[in-house]
């Protein structure tokens, strides 16, 4: 498992650890609290006459990868860890454009135009939009607030 991180791209790993910590969070399996041992342990295992030297910077990539193997040091979370090295990044099927397009597809669909002649020849034309029924409303909004 340390080998396969540590030979992980930098937006590879910063990929799989934001989703690691995103799922954390969701479900509630996490702590914040900063506490007197936490801060003790991160002193004691951090090497601050390293952090000076500017030429010595450490990417975000580095860090991730770093993150990474703490957290596959926990037997825990090497499954979850696994799967997400090895699964494909998250695509989006739903991009701005095609969100744009639905809504005025929907608009259009909605929109009715009626033409009348009067008796004296002259053409009106009246446009009239139906509401939107609520329970089509109630499901485009669960479907878009799930992407």
């Amino acid at each position: 498992m340390q080998e396969r991180i540590q030979n992980l791209d930098d937006a590879t790993a910063i990929r799989v650890l934001r989703t690691f910590a995103t799922a954390r969070r969701r479900y509630g399996d996490y702590h914040t609290d900063w506490s007197p041992e936490l801060q003790q342990a991160v002193v004691e295992n951090t090497d601050a006459s390293d952090a000076s030297d500017a030429s010595d910077a450490v990417g975000e990539g580095d860090l991730a990868r770093e993150a990474l193997l703490l957290l596959a040091d926990d037997p825990d979370n090497r499954a979850a860890l696994a799967a997400l090295i090895e699964s494909p990044p998250v695509q989006r099927f739903l991009d701005p454009a095609t969100i744009a397009v639905g809504v005025a597809a929907l608009i259009a669909l909605q929109t009715h135009v009626k033409f009348e002649r009067t008796k004296d020849g002259k053409i009106h034309f009246k446009i009239e939009k139906k509401p939107l029924p609520v329970e089509l409303m109630r499901k485009l909004l669960t479907f878009f607030s799930q992407k």
